[in-house]
């Protein structure tokens, strides 16, 4: 078995698939039917969103066990709290044991409040991380009503698990998961001892003792740079058996430095002196980082320690700390307000809340100007700047009815819904400023989608706006919209040529142009001009040379509301794939699709690019596997007896399956091998149903072309599992031509046939 070797299927597919296209008719809908989902890859998604859910009742465990923890500790009683700390050790190990060994898990606080359950909620409205897997009240009662009986109560159990944290102020618990390993072990408990003291003695209040190392004698306690006593800091002298002065004076020595040094130096990075110990290569190198860490504010913006903070989101967490001691949950609701990536989803009342936040949050650094010669640094310009930015960010992903809810009235923010009650709130006048800015951009982009019509003149006041929008003056934004305008004939209909010949100019806006192009003209122009905007594009991304940027834009809106199906789904697909490769012989003419050659392609890949899709959809796994089960069941829909009103084409989901799965197998990771997997084992049983339904044989050939894409992506991976599934094909040929669809399929059919006896012997 050679699972090295590509599959060199037939790949010279273009005439083959625009015949396709013409012999696959569509259906006019004309009624409405729910149909249930059906199994095969939806079902092998599913299953592995149970296996997920075994994962979240571990997670489940873990929590209560600290939620155990911290009521021992608290209580004071010795045995109560060593069988608390036994059990959490143990839960941690059975947490390594799972499989994906992500070596560690983490808990903060979120406190948006919880739909249905009033506004104390907050208070338990917690995120628990565990690598890619995220787990959280909504999330766990979906995966109770997947689980049934083993996870009776679970949400139950896992609602008062959070409630106690929540009471206990903790707004960020981050633990190691262990080894099978005796020191570590012996850390741990070391860790989770000395933290048990901490929490106790520091909620009596009790004075605290500086001499002895023995945490049930007499705790060491450290105190940060702000002269707060330090939990972490605390660990940290515990697990590495230094004396508390030795670990002051380090504390002293590296909050002064993070004051002398300018900006854009190392330094800036971390959001604590605690952090920043193992900044220093000398320091990392012999000193072992606690396993547990309780209010390390840094985990509430990053969850990876690879991925250092920006000087901004640093100077944020430090200048939460001094305002909000432990004790405060109110960093963790801060946090969330400025850097939620749901803006797109959330009602004009959520976005009411988020902007009160902020507000006060502004009005603290306002308070706190007078300390800025504090021994913190705050730069407090740049905080309200990174405040105002991600606030900005975060409106401009609201959709256009949640924007129209919320409004400004005089000096106060108004959020009124039909049927519900008036909310106002007096907001900072930099918010208001936003959100009028956002309300003028709304029409202002109407304007831009009816530009290839000329309906609409722009006056001033839009120029400003695009200005605004993309940090360039107002001159810069009529040249923008003048060099548009010449793309479009006097019908509306897109002059590409004209378009490429002005690609430099439009590269001078690259941090915007991607962008605003994408969302403002993808769907205002003819259909069958859209095609070659789409290929347009491609070469303004090539030309541009950043590609994470164009990535992130198309990756969020395809997955922005994964139970839907739009129209530039397709689109963002294949633009996609277009990034994802360093040479694109397809860049300069018009395509539908991307050739299924592509699969070929291996030195030529854009490591960068790839890698950053790849971390995106494996951070991401959980929208993306519902955004593949949503297009595979209507495609079984639109193979199958009923027609139902509102369904995309089948043609057109025939095509975006195609898409996925050659971006996927560009791109590899967990998420994409599991779904390809998943395709490859529906789409290489002749048995399976999406090869029986009633419509199936009109779509035999791309089925079979759906076969070959996933078949190659597989081989590309490597993994034996589905080197067993392409073994297996081998021997299915009969079957396969029994199936149908007349010479052309069983050319398919002997071509993968051929290439599998090869590669799989």
């Amino acid at each position: 078995m050679n699972l090295a070797a590509e599959l060199d299927i037939n790949t010279d597919l273009d005439e083959e698939i625009e015949g396709l296209f013409k012999d696959l008719g569509e259906d006019d809908a004309v009624e409405h039917m729910v149909i249930p989902d059906m199994p095969g890859l939806s079902e092998t998604l599913h299953n592995e969103e149970q296996r997920m859910d075994v994962y979240r009742v571990h997670l489940v465990d873990f929590t209560r066990q600290v939620s155990s923890f911290l009521g021992a500790s608290l209580s004071g009683g010795f045995r109560a709290t060593e069988a608390a700390v036994t059990r959490l050790v143990e839960r941690l190990s059975a947490l390594h044991e799972l499989g994906d060994h992500v070596g560690k898990v983490l808990i903060r606080h979120r406190g948006r409040g919880l739909e249905g359950e009033g506004a104390n909620s907050a208070k338990y409205d917690y995120t628990v991380c565990f690598g890619a897997l995220k787990l959280d009240i909504p999330l766990l009662k979906d995966a109770e009503k997947r689980l049934g009986q083993p996870a009776e109560h679970a949400t139950v159990d896992f609602r008062n698990a959070l409630k106690t944290m929540g009471s206990y102020g903790i707004h960020t618990l981050y633990a190691s998961t262990l080894p099978h390993d005796a020191q570590a072990r012996h850390l741990l408990r070391l860790c989770l001892n000395v933290l048990a003291d901490y929490l106790r003695m520091f909620q009596e209040g009790k004075t605290l003792k500086y001499e002895g190392i023995d945490p049930w004698q007499g705790l060491p306690v450290v105190l940060n740079p702000a002269g707060f006593p330090d939990p972490n800091l605390t660990c940290l002298a515990a697990v590495n058996g230094l004396k508390p002065r030795t670990v002051s004076r380090l504390v002293d020595k590296i909050g002064s430095l993070m004051l002398d040094v300018g900006p854009g130096h190392p330094l800036k990075q971390y959001a604590s002196v605690y952090d920043a110990v193992f900044g220093f290569e000398k320091l990392s190198d012999v000193l072992v980082r606690p396993p547990m860490e309780i209010n390390n504010a840094r985990w509430l913006i990053n969850e990876h320690e690879s991925q250092p903070l920006s000087d901004s989101q640093a100077r944020l967490v430090r200048f939460l700390a001094r305002e909000f001691p432990n004790g405060s949950q109110a960093p963790g609701k801060l946090v969330d307000s400025l850097y939620a990536t749901d803006f797109g989803c959330v009602n004009c009342f959520h976005l009411m809340d988020r902007m009160t936040l902020a507000s006060d949050l502004l009005k603290a650094m306002g308070k706190a100007a007078p300390h800025r010669k504090s021994q913190v640094d705050f730069s407090l310009e740049n905080l309200e700047m990174e405040v105002l930015g991600n606030l900005e960010k975060g409106l401009a992903r609201v959709s256009e009815p949640v924007l129209k809810n919320l409004c400004v009235s005089k000096d106060a923010l108004v959020a009124r819904q039909p049927e519900c009650d008036e909310v106002r709130a007096c907001v900072d006048e930099r918010i208001l400023d936003l959100v009028s800015f956002f309300h003028h951009r709304s029409q202002t982009k109407k304007k831009m989608e009816s530009l290839p019509f000329a309906v609409n003149e722009f006056d001033r006041s839009d120029y400003q706006t695009i200005a605004r929008d993309f940090g360039s003056t107002v001159d810069e934004a009529m040249e923008l919209v003048r060099i548009l305008k010449l793309c479009f004939d006097d019908a509306g209909h897109f002059k590409r040529q004209v378009f490429e010949e002005n690609i430099p100019a439009l590269a001078r806006y690259q941090d915007h142009v991607f962008e605003f192009l994408w969302h403002y003209l993808q769907n205002s122009m003819h259909r069958e001009d859209r095609i070659s905007f789409l290929n347009a594009l491609q070469v303004l991304i090539d030309r541009m040379n950043q590609p994470q940027k164009a990535l992130t834009v198309l990756l969020e809106d395809f997955l922005h509301d994964p139970e839907t199906i739009q129209f530039h789904d397709r689109n963002a697909l294949m633009l996609c794939s277009v990034l994802m490769r360093t040479f694109n012989k397809e860049l300069h003419k018009d395509t539908e699709y991307t050739p299924q050659e592509v699969l070929k392609v291996k030195a030529g890949l854009d490591q960068r690019a790839v890698i950053h899709a790849r971390e995106f959809l494996d951070a991401n796994r959980e929208r993306f596997f519902v955004k593949i089960r949503t297009i595979h069941t209507l495609l079984k829909q639109a193979l199958g007896k009923y027609k139902v009103k509102g369904r995309p084409p089948t043609r057109y989901l025939l095509i975006l399956e195609w898409e996925a799965y050659i971006l996927l197998s560009l791109v590899g990771g967990a998420a994409a091998e599991t779904v390809v997997g998943s395709a490859l084992g529906e789409y290489g049983n002749p048995d399976s149903e999406i090869y029986h339904l009633p419509r199936s044989n009109q779509a035999l050939l791309w089925l079979l072309l759906l076969l070959q894409v996933v078949a190659q992506g597989a081989a590309r991976f490597g993994r034996p599992a589905d080197a067993v599934l392409l073994s297996q094909i081998k021997n299915r040929e009969e079957f396969f031509v029994a199936l149908g669809g007349g010479e052309r399929a069983r050319k398919q059919i002997r071509n993968l046939v051929r290439q599998l006896k090869r590669n799989f012997k």
